[in-house]
């Protein structure tokens, strides 16, 4: 089975999320717990990547929030570089 950009996009934001309620911040679980079929019937099944961009805070520290988006360009594995963003 192939899978889709979307199917890809869908499950790297599922992990996401689940990851951000595992540390702490104030996810929905109806974010969590959407299926592919809810994620492609709000998302479209070729989700633009600016409609994907979240912005959650801490549970306990609502001064402490984390800003996740999705590059518009892809880049391979070997040429990841990390960093940090402020605006």
């Amino acid at each position: 089975m192939v899978d889709t950009a979307g199917e890809r996009i869908y499950r790297a934001r599922r992990t996401i999320l689940q990851m951000l309620r595992d540390r702490g911040y104030m996810v929905d679980s109806t974010d969590v717990d959407e299926t592919e079929e809810e994620f492609f019937e709000k998302f479209t099944p070729s989700p633009q990547r600016d409609a994907l961009t979240l912005l959650v805070q801490k549970r306990d520290d609502p001064t402490d929030s984390i800003f996740v988006f999705w590059p518009s360009t892809r880049r391979s594995a070997s040429s990841r570089s990390s960093g940090t963003w402020s605006g």
